[in-house]
C-alpha cells in the first residue's frame, strides 16, 4: 500500500514561493552571465563602453543610457549613438550626487494616461547606477526610461555592474589582477549555470528521445560494451519476433550475423575510434527466417558510461530493386554488346580498290559509337570515302551514325542522280552532297544531332581527289616525306541552316596517301589533360611512309594507347587511310 503525505497548505505555499524564487534568480543569474561572457570578449576602454551601453539597452529596454568614466583628470560621457564628450563637471543632478554619495540614485517619473494622472505599480525611472571597484568609483550609468515592477530595481544586474567596473578600471588603469579574480568568479557563475540548465535539457531530451525511439521507422538498438542489447524498440520486438524482455540481456550476435559474439571486441575498437560505422548484414528472427538491413552503430559516451546505438533498416526492398536493376543493366549489356558487334560488321574491312588501297584505326569509347566510315566504288570512273563524327556518345550517337551510312550507301540515290542522258545518271560533287545533308538534318529538335565529317571523291580517270570538310581535323596528305594539312575547315552539318561549304581538288599522285581523323584523336588527352601533339602525329606518319597502311595504323594506335596511359578514351578514336598505290 502506498502511505500518502500530507504537507500543510502554508509550507506547501512557503515550497512553491522558494521555486519560483529560484526560477527567477536563475533566469536572471543566466542573464547576468551572458552579458557578463559577451563583455568579456571585448577588448579596449572605446569598445568596452559602448558595448554596456549596447547589452544594457538589449537586456532592459532604456530609453536612453550614458556612461560617465573618469580617465585621470578627465571626466569623460558615452552615449548609445557612440558620442564622446569630456566635460569638466557632470551635466546631471543625478549622476553628480552618486559621484559624492557614491551610491544608487533615482528619479521616478509618473506616467500619464489620456492626459489624467494614474497610480501604477509600473513607472518610468531615470536612474543613476555608480560602477565601483571596492570603494573606487570608476564610471556612473545613467539610465533613463527604466520600466521596472513595484519599485523592485534590478538586482540581478549587481554581478555585470561590478564585472563593467572590473573591466574599465581594468582598460584605464592596465591592471589585468582584478580581471582574472573576477574571471574565475565569472566562470564559476556560468559553470554553475550551465550544469543547471544542461540536467534540465538532458532530462527534457531523454524524456523526448525515448518517446522518438520507441515509435522510430527502424530498428533501434542500445548496447553495452560487452555487445548485449539493454534496450530495444518497439520496431525490433514486432520484426525479431522476440519479447522485449526476450531481447534484453542478449547478444547482438544472436540476431545479426555481422556481429558475432567472438569479433564483438575488435569491432567494438573500431566503432570508439571512427565514432560510427555503417554495414550491411542480415537479421535473424526468432524463428529462423532472415532479411537483409543496413545498420549504422554510433559510438556515444554518457558520464563515463560507454554505449553503442544501432540503427537498423530493413532493406529487404532495396535489395529486390537492386537485384532487378541489375538484371536490366545485364541485359542492356548483353543487347549493347550485340549492337557494337553489328556496328563492326557495318564497317568496311582493309581494301584495295582500282589502284588505291585503304585501311584504318578504330577505337570506340563506349560499345557503340558515334564514329562511322566508308569507302566504295561509284562507278567504272570513281572512288569515294567518308568518316563522320556524330556528336556525343552511346547509342544515340550510333544510331545517327548507322543512319547516315544508309543514307550515304553507294545504292542510295544521295550520291548519284538521274539524267536524261546516257550513261542515265551523273555522280553528285561533294560540296552539293554535304548542303543537302546540312539541309536534311535541320530537325531543329535536338541541338545534339549535328556531325563533323569530311566527304571525298576520287576521280580515276584524271587521278584528281576532291573532297569537303565539314567541322573536322583537317585531312593530312603525305607526299613523299611531307606531310601537309590541307581542307578548308567549314561548320559542322546539321547546326545551322543555310551554312555554305568550300571543296577542294588537289592531284593525287602515286604513294601519296590521305590521312581522316575524327577529333577523339586530335583531342585524345593524357594524365593531365594534354591534347596529342599535332607534331608527334605529322612526325609518325613521315616515320611510317614507307611502310604499308596496316603497319602505319598499328604505329599510330600504339603511340595514341602510349600517349593516353590506358585503354579507355573519352572519345571515339577513328583514322582512315587511303594511298595511291604505285604503278
Amino acid at each position: 500500500m502506498t502511505e500518502m503525505i500530507t504537507i500543510a497548505t502554508a509550507e506547501l505555499d512557503s515550497l512553491k514561493e522558494r521555486l519560483r524564487k529560484l526560477t527567477r534568480d536563475t533566469s536572471r543569474l543566466q542573464v547576468a552571465a551572458e552579458l557578463i561572457n559577451r563583455l568579456s570578449e571585448v577588448p579596449g576602454l572605446d569598445n568596452v563602453v559602448e558595448t554596456i551601453l549596447q547589452l544594457l539597452l538589449e537586456s532592459i529596454g532604456c530609453g536612453a543610457i550614458s556612461l560617465y568614466y573618469p580617465v585621470g583628470d578627465e571626466l569623460w560621457v558615452a552615449d548609445l549613438h557612440g558620442g564622446r564628450r569630456c566635460l569638466e563637471e557632470a551635466d546631471d543632478p543625478l549622476v553628480r550626487q552618486v559621484l559624492v554619495t557614491r551610491c544608487f540614485q533615482q528619479s521616478p517619473v509618473t506616467k500619464t494616461k489620456r492626459g489624467l494622472t494614474a497610480p501604477d505599480p509600473r513607472e518610468f525611472s531615470i536612474w543613476a547606477q555608480p560602477l565601483l571597484v571596492g570603494p573606487e568609483l570608476v564610471g556612473v550609468l545613467r539610465l533613463e526610461g527604466v520600466l521596472y515592477d513595484n519599485g523592485e530595481p534590478l538586482e540581478h544586474l549587481s554581478s555585470f555592474f561590478n564585472y563593467a567596473a572590473l573591466v574599465i578600471k581594468n582598460e584605464i588603469t592596465g591592471y589585468s589582477v582584478f580581471r582574472e579574480a573576477y574571471d574565475e568568479l565569472r566562470t564559476a557563475n556560468e559553470e554553475l549555470v550551465r550544469e543547471m540548465v544542461e540536467r534540465r535539457r538532458v532530462e527534457e531530451s531523454l524524456r523526448l528521445t525515448q518517446f522518438a525511439v520507441d515509435r522510430a521507422s527502424d530498428i533501434i538498438f542500445w548496447i553495452d560494451v560487452e555487445g548485449r542489447l539493454f534496450y530495444v524498440n518497439e520496431l525490433a520486438v514486432r520484426l525479431l519476433g522476440y519479447s522485449r524482455a526476450e531481447l534484453t540481456g542478449m547478444t547482438v550476435g544472436v540476431v545479426a550475423f555481422v556481429f558475432p559474439d567472438n569479433v564483438w571486441p575488435l569491432f567494438w575498437q573500431k566503432i570508439r575510434k571512427q565514432g560510427a560505422v555503417t554495414r550491411e548484414t542480415r537479421f535473424r528472427t526468432k524463428d529462423g527466417s532472415e532479411f537483409p538491413v543496413e545498420v549504422t552503430i554510433n559510438y556515444l559516451q554518457l558520464e563515463n558510461n560507454e554505449y553503442a546505438i544501432a540503427s537498423a533498416r530493413d532493406i529487404s526492398r532495396r535489395k529486390h530493386e537492386e537485384r532487378q536493376l541489375a538484371l536490366a543493366y545485364e541485359r542492356a549489356r548483353t543487347e549493347l554488346r550485340a549492337a557494337a558487334e553489328m556496328q563492326k560488321h557495318l564497317l568496311p574491312p582493309p581494301a584495295a580498290i582500282r589502284g588505291f588501297r585503304f585501311a584504318w584505326c578504330y577505337i570506340p569509347c563506349c560499345f557503340v559509337a558515334g564514329d562511322v566510315f566508308n569507302y566504295f566504288q561509284l562507278d567504272e570512273t570513281h572512288l569515294a570515302f567518308y568518316l563522320i563524327d556524330v556528336a556525343g556518345h552511346g547509342v544515340s550517337a550510333a544510331m545517327l551514325s548507322f543512319t547516315l551510312s544508309t543514307i550515304l550507301s553507294p545504292r542510295n540515290g544521295q550520291l548519284r542522280r538521274l539524267i536524261p542522258r546516257q550513261p542515265g545518271y551523273e555522280i553528285i560533287p561533294p560540296l552539293e552532297v554535304v548542303a543537302e545533308l546540312n539541309r536534311q538534318f535541320q530537325s531543329g529538335l535536338d541541338v545534339a544531332s549535328y556531325f563533323t565529317m569530311t566527304y571525298g571523291l576520287i576521280d580515276l580517270t584524271a587521278h584528281y581527289l576532291t573532297l569537303v570538310q565539314a567541322g573536322s581535323p583537317h585531312p593530312l596528305l603525305i607526299t613523299g616525306s611531307q606531310v601537309e594539312k590541307i581542307g578548308c575547315g567549314g561548320p559542322p552539318v546539321g547546326l545551322l541552316d543555310g551554312m555554305t561549304y568550300e571543296e577542294i581538288t588537289i592531284p593525287f599522285a602515286p604513294g601519296d596517301r590521305l590521312i581522316l581523323c575524327s577529333d577523339g584523336v586530335t583531342e585524345c588527352t593524357d594524365r593531365n589533360g594534354d591534347f596529342f601533339p599535332q607534331d608527334l602525329l605529322k612526325q609518325l606518319l613521315c616515320e611510317g611512309a614507307d611502310r604499308p597502311l596496316s603497319e602505319l595504323m598499328e604505329l599510330v594506335e600504339d603511340e595514341l594507347r602510349r600517349w593516353r596511359g590506358r585503354d579507355d578514351y573519352d572519345d571515339d578514336v577513328t583514322i582512315l587511310c587511303l594511298q595511291r598505290e604505285e604503278v
